[in-house]
């Protein structure tokens, strides 16, 4: 499968809990950050295809607001190799604003695990 990426993937230092916009559930934590998409490990699987409406809370150092809302669609969900019992799941940003995206941006650059 041929990857269509146009960013790399930047896997983080820190751990950020996404939560469902509408209801609070928390949903998994971001694993990793690209400007057009993410990568959660959660306890269930996503649904591919549905769209999926997030709020992320940000600490307040270094960042113009205190959170970010967004909506990402699913492309892939699968199990963890290493712990089976969590599930990996891509996202691909289809509602973020443009400085949100400049956040995001600035989440990679602050954040980014350097291997």
């Amino acid at each position: 499968m041929k990857d269509r990426r146009r960013y790399k993937r930047t896997y983080l230092v820190l751990s950020t809990r996404l939560f469902d916009r509408e209801n609070g559930k928390l949903l998994g934590n971001l694993a990793n950050l690209t400007p057009e998409g993410a990568m959660i490990i959660s306890e269930a699987p996503f649904e591919v295809g549905k769209v999926y409406r997030f709020h992320m809370n940000l600490s307040k150092e270094g960042f113009s607001k205190n959170h970010l809302d967004f909506e990402a669609r699913c492309v892939w969900s699968k199990p963890e190799m290493i712990a089976p019992q969590f599930y990996k799941s891509g996202l691909e940003f289809s509602k973020i604003t443009p400085k949100d995206v400049q956040i995001m941006a600035q989440i990679i650059k602050k954040y980014e695990l350097h291997l």
